[in-house]
């Protein structure tokens, strides 16, 4: 089994995972998970590529947190290309006014394209949020004091390509700065001159263990599931990460992986895995064992600084 935190028995139908208010030194955050499955036979998909959509905007306006005497900012990275990139807020230019108490705010546009700037994670600015559709890729908050006191809180994206650049393997060339979104969140933090045994790292709402699954012999797949397997090994990541199965099939822990790689920066204070998506329920997730539930429904995933 992955070594993560003891996490709460999630026992809810149809209603948002939610994890109270933490005192996380030096501030506090909320985290929600809200469900594909309204009602029997009812899927709402919380895919941000329906922001435009009047309907849509209502459904956001029903469950983001507001308050009528401060207008709430809540930032919503390109989580679809799993980039592994850490955005400053200042470059979340692309704006969309659900009413006058709330703004969603997402990357700039690319000049002289249709295509907005590709990240994974940015910077939670106080009393603002920010919110990703997810499919069982886990939100990672991150968080602590500049040495001039100045507190900071950054929340990620990390599905497995966030975290594993397979193109590394696949091409023998990075594609990226950062390997993974955990090595962007640090070298941002590095840069603020944090160091990483200051930090605390927080991860919640991950997939299933067992549901996300890397046979060595799939066709398509089975030669870079190895080269995963190999990355893993060499970082001494394998207990608890990859996990083998009575079948001899190979499971990946998301949650495993985030710690291992914080730990491997330096990161002492990890709590990573909580609130995982239960087994039966209302939550999408890749393969899921619900057809409605899989594929591209998305769950809506929200944190917010108070």
């Amino acid at each position: 089994m992955p070594s993560v935190a003891t996490q709460p028995q999630a026992d809810f139908s149809r209603e948002a995972l939610t994890f109270p208010p933490i005192a996380f030194e030096p501030g506090k955050y909320i985290v929600k998970c809200f469900p594909a499955r309204e009602s029997d036979g009812v899927i709402r998909d919380w895919s941000l590529s329906q922001l435009e959509e009047s309907d849509f905007q209502m459904r956001l306006q029903g469950v983001l947190p507001h308050e009528r005497r401060r207008r709430r900012q809540f930032y919503a990275p390109t989580v679809k290309a799993m980039s592994g990139v850490y955005l400053q807020p200042e470059l979340f230019t692309a704006l969309y006014p659900l009413n006058n108490w709330c703004t969603i705010r997402r990357p700039a546009f690319r000049s002289r394209s249709p295509e907005m700037v590709k990240c994974d994670a940015t910077s939670i600015p106080p009393h603002q949020g920010m919110i990703m559709s997810a499919g069982g890729c886990p939100l990672v908050v991150m968080n602590g004091k500049t040495p001039a006191g100045e507190e900071f809180c950054f929340a990620a994206h990390a599905g497995r390509a966030s975290l594993i650049d397979d193109r590394l393997f696949t091409e023998g060339l990075p594609s990226r700065a950062h390997f993974s979104v955990i090595d962007a969140l640090v070298a941002q933090a590095e840069a603020l001159g944090v160091l990483p045994k200051d930090l605390i790292l927080r991860s919640f709402f991950s997939i299933p263990w067992f549901r996300l699954m890397h046979e060595f012999s799939d066709p398509k797949f089975g030669k870079l599931n190895l080269a995963r397997y190999a990355y893993l090994k060499s970082m001494h990541a394998l207990d608890g990460v990859f996990i083998a199965q009575e079948d001899r099939r190979l499971c990946l822990s998301l949650s495993g992986l985030i710690q291992r790689q914080a730990q491997r920066h330096g990161i002492v204070r990890i709590e990573s895995g909580l609130l995982e998506l239960p087994e039966d329920g209302d939550y999408a997730y890749t393969r899921h064992v619900d057809p409605e539930l899989a594929g591209t429904t998305r769950n809506l995933v929200m944190v917010m600084r108070i």
